[in-house]
């Protein structure tokens, strides 16, 4: 699929696209449109690894972090051990994040009850 059915598929924006990229957590097939002009073309694999994006993304993994992970698998530098070290350290950070927000609910919770407010569910 060309990139602008690869964005409608995965919901990315073109720009988006090209960032990741140039980032190296794409890597689309290059086919000859003639002469020096060329399309990228993605495949079901490129949009599953879009979602492995957003996914470690969603678990507070930057765009740098995932880009390093995918060249380490790429070029099979990568152990299982090296894997679950970073897969502890954003477990760590969740957990310090859940900490933070139960904090805070806390707070918010005790807030609620000087003001004498029903609570809601």
């Amino acid at each position: 699929m060309l990139i602008s059915d690869f964005s409608r598929v995965t919901g990315l924006k073109q720009t988006t696209i090209r960032f990741y990229i140039g980032m190296g957590l794409l890597h689309p097939m290059r086919v000859s449109a003639g002469g020096s002009t060329y399309h990228q073309h993605f495949s079901e694999e490129h949009v599953r690894a879009v979602k492995a994006v957003g996914l470690l993304q969603s678990v507070g993994c930057s765009l740098t972090n995932i880009a390093a992970m995918c060249e380490e698998l790429k070029s099979q530098s990568t152990t299982p051990a090296r894997s679950g070290d970073i897969l502890n350290l954003q477990i760590n950070m969740l957990e310090k994040k859940q900490r933070e927000f139960e904090s805070m609910i806390l707070l918010l919770r005790e807030q609620l009850g000087s003001l004498q407010v029903e609570r809601l569910p």
